[in-house]
């Protein structure tokens, strides 16, 4: 081989791997700022939550109000705490974490509480007002989770 044809081949590689990295980097950027797109919108989709662990201010009707706090993890089958005690006409800021390795959800239904069926490792958190003094069962309403012990009840004072 000549030496004009081995710069050839060298700057054809050069080109080759320029334009691979060139597309592979515009792909990645896009897939980031799509992440952060969708990231944004479902942040503004969740109602606003700041404070501390117990206590933690809820908008409500474009009010702030006073708030309390309550993590439930789920797992196979079943919810720790499997009770909660809050009182008649509290605002609570509810996180249900999915420690489990299948999806789980968590409802209450006499309250009308339901959180999307999420992954393990996800969590989501929703507002609910205890509304009604009473024992009211939780469950997971996924497949037969409920019927397998995934249950626990909620009492309002």
């Amino acid at each position: 081989m000549n030496k004009n044809t081995i710069w050839g081949l060298i700057i054809l590689i050069v080109f080759i791997l320029g334009g691979y990295y060139f597309f592979n980097t515009r792909q990645l950027d896009n897939n980031i700022l799509q992440t952060q797109t969708n990231d944004q919108e479902e942040s503004q989709m969740q109602e606003k939550v700041t404070g501390t662990e117990d206590e933690v201010m809820m908008e409500e009707d474009g009010m702030m109000e006073e708030a309390t706090k309550i993590t439930v993890e789920g797992s196979e089958f079943k919810y720790n705490p499997s009770t909660i005690s809050v009182k008649d006409g509290e605002k609570v800021v509810l996180t249900f974490k999915n420690v489990g390795n299948v999806p789980h959800n968590f409802v209450i239904d006499e309250l009308n509480v339901s959180t999307k069926t999420i992954s393990p490792g996800e969590e989501e958190t929703v507002n609910l007002v205890a509304d009604k003094s009473g024992t009211f069962a939780f469950y997971c309403g996924v497949g037969n989770h409920r019927q397998q012990g995934m249950e626990g009840e909620v009492n309002v004072e």
